[in-house]
């Protein structure tokens, strides 16, 4: 599901919070938020050959973004920064499918969160996603802003899992 699409049924009450992959940053009027529950930041996913060893070798190409993602100001905001274009492709795909979409050579470059792309480039050794292109950015459960109810219950639950073993294995397993 898109990030509209999860932004649209929180609204009307047919889920009742989004947490895969949704940051706090300029949405706290809009929802309410939990703890955070770790830090990420989008990189560039590349191929190790593609040319792109900073920011500005993104000038005038291309970058393919999931359909409704917030990370497309992003890079309208990097454009700014770098004086020169940077064009957004939304597609209708999970940040899996937008890295393994540069990982077959269908598209050249794509952004998808830090913790997805390490995840996934373990497998890939011809691919790059060293090139961050946010600032680390806090990860929260949202939920509709009057629900406070499932607020505290969500920060007691994060509380006491973070307490657990497991929680931790999970943390040094993914590098969180």
């Amino acid at each position: 599901i898109d990030w509209d699409t999860k932004d649209a049924q929180l609204n009307q009450g047919t889920i009742n919070c989004i947490w895969n992959g949704f940051t706090m940053e300029g949405r706290e009027d809009d929802y309410t938020f939990s703890e955070p529950y770790m830090l990420n930041e989008q990189v560039i996913v590349v191929k190790k050959d593609s040319g792109i060893t900073s920011l500005s070798d993104l000038a005038g190409k291309t970058v393919c973004v999931a359909n409704g993602s917030p990370v497309a100001t992003r890079i309208a905001n990097l454009a700014r920064e770098i004086g020169d274009s940077i064009h957004v492709r939304t597609l209708d795909k999970s940040q899996e499918q937008l890295f393994l979409l540069v990982a077959a050579g269908d598209e050249l470059y794509a952004v998808v969160s830090d913790n997805t792309a390490r995840s996934l480039a373990v497998r890939y050794a011809d691919i790059d996603v060293s090139t961050a292109i946010s600032f680390n950015q806090f990860q929260a459960w949202a939920m509709a802003k009057n629900d406070t109810i499932l607020l505290q219950r969500m920060n007691k639950w994060l509380h006491n899992v973070r307490q657990t073993d497991e929680y931790k294995q999970l943390r040094k397993r993914y590098n969180l």
